[in-house]
């Protein structure tokens, strides 16, 4: 996060330059990104201060839900698909 003379932050991600020039007040933990990233501009936010070791457990937390998330929908998807093989077809 970079904060112009403006006053408004300016947070610059993946596929933009390294710098805009301006001081640096912060960096975004990459468990907070897809939150940073839903944000539309003049939306508010509050940061609060991490120590590397929470931003890692974060991670890491967040990681093991999506795992969850994606062994869920595996799942699913594979018992629809049973379930698509037994039914009689429609056409018949």
């Amino acid at each position: 996060m970079q904060l112009p003379p403006g006053g408004h932050p300016v947070a610059l991600a993946a596929g933009c330059q390294t710098t805009g020039g301006y001081p640096v007040i912060l960096h975004v933990i990459a468990a907070d990104l897809p939150r940073l990233g839903q944000l539309r501009p003049g939306d508010g936010t509050r940061f609060l201060r991490v120590e590397l070791e929470e931003a890692q457990r974060l991670l890491l937390r967040q990681q093991r839900e999506l795992d969850r998330l994606e062994a869920a929908l595996r799942l699913r998807t594979e018992r629809f698909l049973q379930e698509q093989r037994r039914a009689p077809a429609a056409d018949s």
